[in-house]
């Protein structure tokens, strides 16, 4: 009986102990957490406060004020605030405001589907682990997805949100656990190349049968994927704020790279911070005006005139986000992969070159905005109506609500 309470008393102290040592580690922790956010925080700062020195990285809001006067003169000019939502009567959400379906649209190119990547719908409703068999089903059942790696991205997703690069049958789940609405499942194209290619129809060709052209190329945008190269020093989130770029966009890049931040790559070593061709997700854009040629021109004007929507409507104003294997390609308008078309609320993404001012900037946003209510007052009057206000309204607070969960990835 003395040998049990002994032993009794000695694990009484042994679990004290334990306890005592795990308590002086939460507060080790702690102290190191804390320290980590004393460090970074002033630096965070210090990027905040970079990302106002340029227009690309501007709060949205901000960035946008001057905008609302424009549209303002605008409606008054073209018969109303909705007007601009006559425009891409092919596209549903008053030609694609905002939540269009992206597989929708890409079904719309059918007449010129070997531009087209491949892509399938995952419905939603089931749960996550269904969803993620039924995704896996899909991709080793479609031939024309090529399996893996695959990309995933809600079907009406906006700025880069919710779009991955999937690897292995092991991610399915995961990301079906943070996406909960339809996603598109497409096959993945390497590129290396990525452009964003903006069409406008011209407004005298809206009742023009057989129209060549029907309309013209308002912009492209080279797209650069976020690359940084290690020096065999510095870790991987000391590089991210030592870089001149990256800092201002250290609070997404520090939430992607969360896991790696004390890697130190080794010195001439890349590595790509980011994957989807969005500004919101690190990609790089610049004016790509050079890259025009009347193949290129002719090329998009064909792909644009076969669309074939909603009510076997058509496609007024958007922009092409595609891919290929070089520029000298893009120039033949040869091998073209089109990853998405984005309609009436599309940007030309041009306006984000990091090399060029805000003034600039302004007469390509001001200049896109002036044409969409051209091209909308024009399908007015060809008997498009509005998309109504209640409905509006219904559709911008739905997609918001869609993407609340934040997104790193990309």
């Amino acid at each position: 009986m003395p040998d049990r309470l002994q032993r009794l008393d000695q694990l009484a102290h042994a679990r004290a102990e334990a306890i005592a040592l795990s308590a002086e580690h939460r507060g080790s922790l702690t102290d190191s957490g804390r320290r980590s956010w004393a460090f970074r925080a002033p630096r965070r700062a210090w990027c905040a406060a970079l990302r106002l020195t340029h227009h690309e990285f501007w709060p949205t809001p901000l960035f946008l004020l001057p905008l609302v006067p424009w549209i303002l003169w605008l409606s008054v000019r073209h018969g109303g605030l909705r007007v601009c939502t006559c425009a891409n009567p092919g596209i549903p959400c008053g030609g694609g405001v905002l939540g269009e379906s992206k597989s929708q649209i890409l079904d719309g190119l059918n007449d010129t589907a070997e531009h087209v990547l491949p892509a399938r719908l995952v419905e939603a409703g089931p749960p996550p682990e269904q969803r993620a068999c039924n995704a896996a089903r899909i991709i080793g059942g479609e031939p024309e997805l090529c399996g893996y790696p695959i990309v995933l991205k809600p079907d009406a997703g906006e700025r880069g949100y919710g779009v991955a690069i999937i690897r292995s049958s092991n991610e399915l789940e995961p990301y079906f656990r943070r996406i909960q609405g339809p996603v598109l499942c497409q096959k993945y194209h390497p590129g290396p190349c990525e452009f964003g290619v903006f069409w406008i129809r011209k407004t005298d060709a809206i009742d023009d049968e057989e129209p060549t052209p029907a309309g013209r190329i308002y912009s492209v945008t080279r797209k650069r994927f976020p690359l940084i190269e290690g020096d065999g020093v510095h870790t991987l989130e000391e590089l991210i704020f030592r870089d001149n770029r990256f800092r201002k966009q250290s609070k997404l890049m520090l939430r992607r790279h969360r896991d790696r931040l004390g890697w130190v790559p080794s010195e001439g070593e890349t590595v790509r911070l980011g994957h989807a061709g969005n500004h919101a997700q690190g990609a790089i854009f610049s004016d790509g005006g050079d890259l025009v040629t009347p193949e290129l021109s002719a090329k998009i004007d064909e792909i644009a005139r076969s669309f074939r929507g909603d009510g076997d409507g058509e496609l007024d104003f958007g922009r092409f986000d595609l891919r290929c294997p070089s520029e000298d390609d893009l120039r033949a308008g040869r091998n073209l992969a089109i990853i998405e078309v984005n309609g009436v609320f599309s940007e030309s993404t041009n306006l984000y070159d990091p090399d060029r001012s805000a003034l600039w900037a302004y007469r390509v946003l001001l200049g896109q905005w002036k044409r969409l209510y051209e091209v909308g007052a024009a399908r007015k009057r060809a008997g498009r109506t509005p998309i109504g206000a209640a409905e509006l309204a219904r559709t911008i607070i739905e997609h918001r609500r869609s993407q609340r969960t934040p997104w790193s990835g990309g």
